[in-house]
């Protein structure tokens, strides 16, 4: 007679909710979600450490016996770096910049070489730039690896190196030349994500990747010009850039001069290609991170959410925050709510919602599919 009961209790706990088996298994399955929940928590708050690097943006060294012309010099030079827009030593809106040069100096040193260091008034230039409706763009920018396939060694290197140093520093870009790989061993190309995975490694924010023909030559290591044929030509750099980055030898000038560069800029956000020469590279990459903070208002920091459709995995969690954090201005990030395959994640960044737009406009993995609720809303494209 007591077995029945006992038996009876037994099945009970297996099947009943509340039994204590039950019970134990709910306690089991909560700290499993727990740890998930923590890990994921954890992916999603951890402050990533972005190699971003101060640019000295209003100290320009430039050549020159004149004194006065020098200064204007600079002044084109430093409006360049300030605005990220090539042509805004020429802008019409900001002449009154460049034919008062002299105004906003605050030290003019020369050197023997011949060259004079002259350091301006940031704040009073960033001031009269914003008046005149123009945008400026903050001194604290990524870090480029340039990678160029097929990759350019010894002298060859060297001076492209030089040439691509000359052309950000003009630019306002910091970037350098490393001769990493763009195959897997199997002689396969690697992924836009694998180059940039290799190149954070190196302390770096992006990857700009360099292809053309021209450069196979090299290859063979004797330093030759493609095709056997020389070059009298000069690097298309203008201005400070021509003396900054001059071509060392016969087949770099004829790399820098070629036409037939194909460039993608990879970042943890978007990436972007276009065709060019050698020269077409750098400006290509500083116009793009430029126009991430193309704004003529002072850009203060504010939250935006972002709701982004498509997740489906503790990955994709990962994957759109690690992109959401690597956007240029911001302060933090993380998951704000989440319901079936949708979530939404607050961002605090500089220039708010807008800052947001401008840089996944190019990005292949965030679509952009419109706006409610106060929030920017995106489909994750695998």
């Amino acid at each position: 007679m007591h077995q029945a009961p006992y038996n009876t209790g037994m099945h009970r706990d297996r099947m009943h909710p509340g039994s204590v088996r039950g019970s134990v298994a709910r306690s089991r399955l909560g700290r499993l979600l727990c740890v998930c929940c923590g890990l994921l928590a954890l992916a999603l708050t951890a402050e990533p450490v972005w190699a971003t690097r101060p640019v000295r943006v209003y100290e320009v060294v430039v050549r020159g016996t004149d004194p006065s012309a020098s200064i204007v010099e600079a002044m084109r030079e430093a409006l360049v770096r300030a605005t990220g827009q090539r042509q805004a030593g020429s802008d019409p809106a900001l002449q009154s910049l460049v034919m008062n040069a002299s105004r906003y100096v605050t030290s003019s040193r020369p050197s023997p070489d011949g060259s004079t260091q002259v350091v301006f008034d940031g704040a009073a230039i960033e001031k009269e730039i914003m008046a005149a409706g123009r945008s400026v763009w903050g001194a604290e920018r990524p870090f480029v690896v340039v990678v160029l396939n097929p990759t350019l060694s010894g002298p060859e290197g060297d001076g492209a190196r030089r040439m691509l140093e000359g052309l950000g520093e003009v630019r306002g870009l910091p970037i350098t030349l490393v001769p990493m790989a763009t195959v897997d061993p199997a002689g396969n190309a690697l992924t836009g994500d694998a180059l940039l995975q290799s190149a954070q490694r190196l302390g770096a924010d992006a990857v700009l990747l360099g292809r053309s023909d021209l450069a196979a030559p090299n290859a063979a290591g004797n330093g030759a010009a493609p095709g056997g044929q020389p070059s009298n030509g000069q690097p298309p750099a203008a201005g400070a850039a021509a003396s900054a980055a001059p071509a060392t030898t016969q087949l770099t000038a004829n790399v820098a001069a070629s036409s037939d560069w194909q460039w993608s800029l990879i970042t943890g956000f978007s990436s972007q290609s276009w065709s060019g020469t050698f020269e077409a590279g750098v400006n290509g990459a500083a116009d793009a991170f430029a126009r991430v903070e193309d704004s003529a208002v002072p850009q203060t920091e504010s939250d935006a959410l972002v709701e982004v459709s498509g997740i489906g995995s503790l990955g994709d969690y990962a994957l759109v925050e690690r992109m959401l954090s690597g956007i240029p201005g911001v302060r933090r990030s993380g998951l704000e709510e989440a319901q079936g395959t949708t979530a939404t994640f607050r961002v605090l960044i500089r220039g708010g919602s807008e800052a947001i737009e401008r840089a996944l406009a190019n990005s292949a993995r965030l679509a952009h599919t419109g706006a409610a609720n106060a929030r920017l809303q995106y489909q994750l494209h695998p």
